[in-house]
């Protein structure tokens, strides 16, 4: 089965939103520390420049064309990169929670 229950879809669906202000707010605190630091401001303004980059690509992979058939992975990488709470995750079905952990593991 390559897609998550109904109401785990939802639940998901749900979650979306906030989660992707969690990445955003995590990404801007490093955007910070790194204009906080004591470097030549080109050099902050290339390392700044390139994190965005990363980011801009993880942030498609993570929150992009969101699907029931891509929900997991989706799921997965947020739950990876700790943008979804514990308390979150447990709203999820048993079933859905084991596919993400056998994610994590690959």
């Amino acid at each position: 089965m390559k897609t998550i229950k109904e109401a785990d879809w939802k639940i998901l669906r749900e979650l979306r939103a906030s989660a992707i202000d969690r990445y955003c707010e995590k990404l801007l605190q490093e955007a910070s520390s790194h204009a906080n630091q004591k470097n030549v401001m080109y050099k902050t303004h290339s390392c700044v420049r390139l994190e965005f980059f990363n980011r801009r690509r993880q942030h498609h992979a993570g929150f992009g064309d969101l699907r029931r058939s891509n929900a997991l992975e989706r799921l997965a990488f947020m739950k990876a990169k700790g943008i979804i709470t514990t308390a979150e995750m447990a709203r999820f079905s048993e079933e859905t929670q084991e596919r993400v952990s056998r994610f994590e593991k690959l």
